[in-house]
């Protein structure tokens, strides 16, 4: 079998557009989580809002619809791309930078931040807290920011070898959790339909996250400067609190 280094512009726009576009329910579950982000934060039609490692866009595009005037961030060019050509044909206005996140350099621009699907994480704890001292800058006073976790003390439950089926070809998802350091690691093959193996270029092809408890998080936002408000486990209505059973980790803060 062959094996084709791809980089991380490839497998960002593989995994953001083409295999998510798999995951049954995930429209919904965007509509859903749109509500919940212009519901617990109460934003109003014409305030502006900054979406870092927006992704795909989807939840931005959505967003936009709401009246809400929306800035997002992507480092990979090739899902910037994609975001810029769906606004375009949804004929929606949203500004797109092409950048890391970690690079931003706003000064009280925005009434709010979100960080969706497990975006916050994505550095180590020092990169991680110049990112939400980053963030605290590019907030109006009273502004807030909404991050979505993936919930630490239900990470076990997801772990393990799984094939997924998407176009021209089946994901193999090898993931590894160390608990030690509360990392997540994962690893992808994309088998296409000429029997080739596509991987991560890189060091060996591994991609970590790091998963933080409720606890970590306030120290993290207290140290930044940054006050935590609440936690929710779910975007599902009625928005229960967070729980250690909880789906996902919501966190809620303001500058």
């Amino acid at each position: 079998m062959d094996i084709i280094e791809r980089n991380w512009n490839w497998w960002a726009y593989f995994w953001r557009v083409k295999h998510r576009q798999t995951i049954p329910g995930i429209d919904d579950y965007d509509k859903k989580a749109v509500v919940f982000i212009i519901k617990v934060l109460d934003i109003k039609r014409g305030e502006s809002l900054l979406d870092l490692g927006c992704g795909s866009g989807e939840h931005i595009r959505l967003l936009a619809k709401e009246g809400i005037r929306c800035v997002g961030v992507e480092i990979a060019s090739s899902l910037v791309e994609y975001s810029r050509n769906k606004a375009r044909e949804e004929k929606l206005e949203v500004e797109y930078l092409p950048k890391d996140m970690r690079k931003i350099d706003f000064c009280s621009e925005f009434e709010y931040c979100i960080l969706m699907s497990g975006t916050f994480g994505f550095f180590d704890d020092k990169e991680n807290l110049k990112l939400l001292k980053k963030i605290k800058m590019a907030l109006k006073p009273n502004g807030r920011l909404l991050f979505d976790l993936s919930n630490p003390y239900r990470i076990r439950e997801n772990l393990g070898n799984k094939w997924c089926k998407v176009d021209n070809g089946y994901v193999f998802i090898k993931d590894e959790f160390d608990a030690e350091n509360g990392r997540l690691g994962g690893r992808f093959f994309f088998i296409d339909k000429d029997s080739r193996m596509n991987i991560l270029k890189g060091e060996l092809g591994w991609e970590f996250t790091r998963i933080y408890t409720l606890p970590e998080i306030r120290d993290m936002l207290n140290t930044a400067g940054i006050q935590f408000l609440k936690a929710y486990g779910s975007i599902e209505s009625p928005y229960e609190e967070y729980k250690p059973q909880s789906h996902r980790l919501i966190v809620i803060a303001r500058k």
